[in-house]
């Protein structure tokens, strides 16, 4: 897209857009480093080896992961690790997992992101299952492009992360926006959005297909669609 074009939807852009984004599948593609990060947290707190794939994390909270691993592990719920010893664990494991390894941001995510930043009326922010502390070990360089984000570090539940993003938009705007937009690829995050009366936008560059997808507003193959998708919405 030619900065022209760019110029022209901010300089025509009269509402103010709240665009709430999912990191892992959407963003960037880890290369399954969380899943790791939380196999060895197991090995090293339990003593037992899990097995996660992609579906068993993608779209859920890190919270739910970790209380998910505890019943199966646990099933009578007799366990003593909680979920702060969990996080402190998998926190380190994560950090060796991505540290000489550059991000892989999936295609568009850089563009759209640095146009959401820059340009009036449309506010960034985000709503990750993930740790707090892991979405940004996770973004890097573009984690300081987000206003404010939910993070999946105490609630279980994806949908009432909406409902704490959109707090944070009118704590700091004293206002509601005019659209609110949820961006993902998994159907947990169209959910998500349906909850909270937004806009699902989804993007079929995680582990679920466009047909698992098709429940969206707007189902994309990538972000690189994101200009076209700001003229649709």
């Amino acid at each position: 897209m030619s900065s022209s074009k760019i110029t022209y939807l901010n300089k025509n852009k009269k509402k103010d857009y709240l665009y709430i984004l999912d990191i892992d599948g959407t963003l960037i593609d880890s290369g399954g480093a969380g899943r790791k990060s939380m196999e060895k947290a197991c090995e090293s707190l339990f003593g037992q080896t899990i097995k996660l794939n992609a579906k068993d994390v993608a779209g859920r909270t890190d919270s739910y992961i970790f209380k998910h691993i505890l019943k199966k592990i646990y099933p009578k719920n007799r366990f003593s690790v909680d979920l702060t010893e969990f996080k402190t664990v998998y926190i380190r494991n994560l950090l060796e997992e991505l540290r000489d390894k550059p991000t892989n941001y999936l295609k568009g995510a850089r563009e759209f992101t640095d146009f959401l930043e820059k340009s009036s009326g449309y506010t960034p922010a985000l709503l990750t299952g993930n740790f707090k502390k892991a979405a940004k070990i996770k973004l890097k360089e573009i984690a300081d492009k987000f206003e404010f984000g939910a993070y999946g570090d105490i609630k279980t539940n994806r949908n009432d992360l909406f409902f704490d993003a959109l707090g944070l938009y009118q704590k700091k705007y004293n206002k509601n926006p005019d659209k609110t937009v949820v961006i993902g690829d998994t159907p947990f995050d169209i959910e998500c959005a349906i909850k909270g009366n937004a806009i699902s936008v989804a993007v079929s560059t995680g582990p679920y297909s466009k047909e698992d997808l098709k429940a969206a507003d707007f189902v994309l193959e990538d972000l690189s669609q994101w200009p076209s998708l700001l003229e649709s919405i």
